[in-house]
């Protein structure tokens, strides 16, 4: 009898040690599904562990999040009105709270959260207060357009519209003549008066169903010989926009039946990388696609590749800042010279608004927003126009059939052109730019002679005019700030933006360039966009007075990796393998670099979506501790000590 008095008391007092297991056991698996976004299961699990712990608050911050991730926007709401007016909720709640409230129609809402968000990061929360005044005036003008849910549209999702002659064909999940699911991408006529006859529409899905297995999207060249075509092992379309599955890009050669063979992939696929969204302009010769490979703008980014003579594809090129932003861009097309996509940063009415840019010479015009005739305040994306001037997208607006739906606006008219302007204004460019070097030498150009000056950090010293490169000056500016980097990003297309200091003046350059006639040709299309002042001059890269502001664009480089790209913005000539990863922030973000910028250079990374603030460069680790315990002083607790190798970042 003792020992069972024993045992039992035992038991008694394991039991209490065995639910707390328990329900942490429960929390660790709510938060892996969180975090590998699986938000359907970690909903469940966290709904499981409130239903048993009413009073455990801390779960619902992620609740919310899964909430909103699955478009339960009642049950979102309720559950963010629990913690968000609480002086301790994390500002990156703030921010969430906010785009979901823009998603919902409620700007002026939206609009209040994105302030007390701006107090945090006063940028990225003024940036979007901005598009919320944007959007309710807007929405207030009249559409005039006549906009269509097709009569075609399922209550599964049916996205990615393309035209191929007179035809209209979409992707769907909807259920087949067979009473087959589609379990991937398939393809069917918009209506029964189509008459697709060049691409034959069996022969097209007879070929999907084996290779284009998952969600994706079909591009066709206009002479209908080429397709390019994206695959995933997604189940929604909902998670090839948040990055939950990657996508890769494949082609096929048609023929005149409308068979496809040689199908072959896009040689720059490299996983976990996702390159996605693509379409095919001059005949198959160009290449327009999404990616969120690190080393962007932000998360996807637009980039371009061109088919060579010997039929391999270019190195991609990012598309530029005046393009890509700190958030998405994705779902290019082409109509003439205008160039359609979808981006969730530029200003625009909430979710993915699609933007129109025109080409101009080498360079892409500014973005224009096209519109209550296409956008609203959720998802818009897969913008196609046919040839009779009507637009075609997918959207996932309410009041739609199902998940996706696509929507037809008739005879869409497009935005006026935008119009480049000047960059000099009284707000950046207080300075003339008329205090030039000394004259060392002129070039003859085809209609101009192009005058090219010294900098006189380097005027008669010997060793820098051996080493000397070449730079494009924009503009000089008597009064600096951080706030205003983003309104030379457009101009990283041409090359590495740099500031350099000198007598209480920044000047802003473009380079480096190591042959003057690269510098010309680059000022020529400076001076056809309206910068008649710039000028070329000739320096060196110093640490003590030179900063790079905006990195160029980059390629995507082929090699797989899991740690952070090379930095955007950093100190060039900088030394030190010692550096301090600061804090990181979810795309769209840029930090106040005046918190931290006494303690040393300042460099921007990116993974995955997010902005790491990074400090460098340190010469030994007892140099750096001394900086990690200035940044925890300052409130920056989670930093601590990484060190550079070969591009990427190790922690100690």
């Amino acid at each position: 009898m003792k020992k069972f008095i024993v045992f039992l008391l035992g038991f008694t007092l394991f039991a209490p040690f065995a639910e707390l297991f328990s329900q942490t056991s429960d929390l660790k698996a709510a938060d892996k599904h969180f975090q590998l976004k699986n938000y359907t299961y970690a909903m469940k699990a966290y709904e499981a562990i409130l239903t048993s712990e009413p009073a455990n608050t801390k779960v619902l911050p992620n609740l919310a999040l899964c909430y909103k991730n699955t478009q339960k926007s009642d049950l979102a709401k309720r559950t963010f009105s629990r913690f968000i007016d609480q002086t301790t909720t994390d500002p990156e709640l703030l921010f969430e709270y906010a785009d979901f409230l823009r998603n919902q129609g409620e700007h002026e809402h939206a609009k209040n959260y994105y302030l007390k968000y701006s107090k945090h990061n006063p940028l990225v929360g003024n940036y979007f207060a901005q598009s919320c005044d944007y959007a309710i005036v807007q929405l207030k003008q009249a559409s005039n357009c006549k906009l269509s849910n097709l009569e075609s549209n399922t209550k599964d999702a049916d996205y990615a519209p393309v035209s191929i002659g007179e035809d209209i064909l979409f992707a769907s999940n909807q259920v087949n003549t067979t009473g087959i699911k589609a379990g991937h991408t398939e393809f069917f006529k918009r209506s029964a008066e189509s008459k697709t006859n060049r691409i034959s529409l069996s022969a097209l899905q007879e070929v999907l169903k084996k290779e284009a297995s998952g969600l994706g999207n079909i591009s066709y060249a206009q002479n209908g010989t080429l397709v390019a075509f994206s695959k995933s092992k997604a189940d929604k379309q909902s998670n090839l926009i948040k990055d939950i599955n990657a996508l890769e890009i494949y082609f096929a050669e048609v023929d005149h039946t409308g068979s496809w063979k040689n199908i072959h992939s896009f040689p720059y696929n490299h996983l976990p990388a996702s390159l996605g969204f693509p379409t095919l302009a001059d005949d198959g010769k160009t290449l327009y696609f999404a990616s969120n490979e690190a080393g962007g703008f932000g998360g996807y980014d637009l980039y371009v590749s061109y088919l060579n003579q010997d039929k391999s594809w270019s190195q991609p090129q990012n598309m530029g800042a005046v393009i890509n932003t700190p958030g998405n861009e994705i779902a290019p097309s082409l109509n003439g010279n205008n160039l359609f996509f979808s981006s969730d940063w530029h200003i625009g009415y909430g979710g993915f608004d699609v933007f129109k840019t025109k080409k101009q010479g080498l360079v892409w015009q500014d973005i224009q927003n096209m519109g209550s005739c296409v956008n609203s305040t959720m998802d818009e994306y897969y913008f196609i126009m046919d040839i009779k001037g009507d637009a075609y997208f997918a959207s996932n607006r309410f009041g739609g059939k199902g998940a996706e739906d696509i929507y037809q606006s008739f005879k869409l008219k497009l935005p006026k052109d935008a119009k480049n302007a000047h960059l000099i204004d009284t707000e950046i460019g207080d300075i003339a730019l008329t205090n030039r070097a000394n004259s060392i030498s002129e070039n003859s150009n085809a209609n101009e002679k192009i005058m090219i000056f010294d900098d006189p950090a380097i005027s008669g010293k010997q060793e820098a005019q051996a080493n000397k490169l070449y730079f494009i000056q924009i503009t000089a500016l008597s009064k600096y700030s951080e706030k205003i980097i983003d309104r030379f990003s457009k101009y990283s297309v041409y090359g590495d933006v740099y500031r350099v200091e000198a007598d209480g003046v920044s000047k802003i350059r473009i380079g480096a360039f190591t042959e003057v006639n690269e510098a010309i040709a680059v000022l020529n299309i400076l001076k056809k966009n309206g910068l008649k002042d710039a000028f070329i001059v000739a320096d060196i890269i110093e640490s003590s007075r030179t900063t790079m502001l905006i990195k160029s664009t980059m390629n995507i480089p082929k090699a797989e990796s899991n740690n952070e790209s090379t930095p955007q913005n950093q100190t060039a000539n900088e030394t030190g393998k010692y550096k301090i990863r600061v804090s990181e922030y979810k795309a769209p973000d840029w930090f106040d670099v005046s918190k931290i910028s006494d303690l040393g250079s300042i460099e921007h990374w990116t993974k995955g979506g997010w902005t790491i603030i990074v400090l460098g460069n340190f010469n030994t680790e007892n140099a750096a501790k001394d900086i990690i315990l200035k940044l925890k002083a300052r409130g920056f607790k989670e930093s601590y000590i990484v060190v550079e190798e070969n591009g990427k970042l190790y922690r100690l």
